[in-house]
This record gives structure tokens, C-alpha cells and sequence, in this order.
């Protein structure tokens, strides 16, 4: 039987735990997003991130739980900016790692792309959307950004600002869509 009849039948939970299996794993094909899936598997993709699990969210206005509070590592993104950077690197640098942490109560939300000697960082802003009311959006403004190469760091501009939707929130998987 196709895996989407086998889950209708199963309990919500069992549901969620299935699907953000499927998700880990879909993630992992396409290396993060980097790489384009056939086009059956990257339609199971996108049905898992903006409609399946989104319908299982078990967190309530996500935006204000303490839950959205923490570090966050991504596993995808559709960013082509930080897709670029994860596949080509810094410089010469490899990519290592790409994670943020959000304090909500603080109203910081920090992104790091980290390389081998070497690190791109944006501060931000985040604010619950006082006038959601499914309590899911949040607003967001960059505050500042740093360069680091090879212990030479360089402050950026901090270019943005915007608004973020948590579509699905847990203790370990936060799904988000972002417009700037």
C-alpha cells in the first residue's frame, strides 16, 4: 500500500513521528535543498512541509510557545542564498554547519553559517505577530551581520526585514516560511 493510505489510518502522533521521517530522509536526498529531487519525491516534499505536517501541528500559536525558544539546526531550506553558501563554501572554506537561536522573551534570533575558519552571522529581531490570530507569524528585522575569514572579521550591512509563519512546531522540528 502507498505510505500516504498507511497514514491516514495511524493516530496523530504516529502520523507525525512517520512523516518527520519521511522528512528527515527527503531531506537528506536532496542534501539540504541543494540538490532538486525527481520530481515525484519533491512534490512529496513540499506536500509534507506545507500541508501534512502543518495539518499536525501539535503546538498552539507556535509563535508565542516556548517551544519556538532554542537552537534550531536547519536540515532544508528553499534560501538560495544559503544554499549557495552550504554548497560552495566561503572562500574556499568548507561548509560545517548551519543552525539559528531564537530568544523569543529576549527578542534576539541569531543565524550562523559556519566554515572551517570562518563564519557568516545575522543578527535579528523577532517578535511574536501581536495581530496573529492563530498565533503562528512572527516578524523579524536583521540588525546586524559579521564576516569572519580566517580570523579577520568584517561587519555587513544588515539587509531585511520581514515576517516568518511557523507552520509546524515541536520539541525537535520547526517548519517556517519566511517573506522579505
Amino acid at each position: 500500500a502507498p505510505i500516504g493510505s498507511v497514514l491516514d489510518s495511524l493516530s496523530a502522533p504516529l502520523r507525525r513521528a512517520a512523516l518527520k521521517d519521511e522528512f528527515m530522509e527527503l531531506a537528506r536526498e536532496s542534501s539540504g535543498g541543494i540538490k532538486t529531487l525527481d520530481e515525484t519525491r519533491q512534490a512529496r516534499l513540499e506536500e509534507i512541509v506545507t500541508t501534512l505536517l502543518p495539518a499536525l501541528n501539535p503546538t498552539a500559536q507556535p509563535a508565542r510557545s516556548p517551544l519556538f525558544s532554542g537552537e534550531w539546526e536547519c536540515r532544508w531550506t528553499t534560501e538560495a542564498e544559503l544554499n549557495f553558501a552550504v554548497d560552495k563554501g566561503l572562500f574556499g572554506l568548507p561548509w560545517e554547519r548551519t543552525y539559528q537561536t531564537i530568544d523569543v522573551q529576549s527578542q534576539l534570533l541569531t543565524n550562523f553559517i559556519l566554515f572551517s575558519d570562518g563564519a557568516l552571522t545575522v543578527g535579528s529581531s523577532v517578535v511574536p505577530d501581536k495581530d496573529s490570530a492563530d498565533g503562528a507569524r512572527f516578524n523579524f528585522a536583521f540588525s546586524e551581520c559579521l564576516l569572519r575569514y580566517k580570523g579577520v572579521t568584517v561587519p555587513l550591512p544588515p539587509v531585511g526585514r520581514g515576517w516568518g509563519e511557523l507552520l509546524y512546531l515541536d520539541d525537535e522540528l520547526r517548519i517556517q516560511r519566511d517573506v522579505r
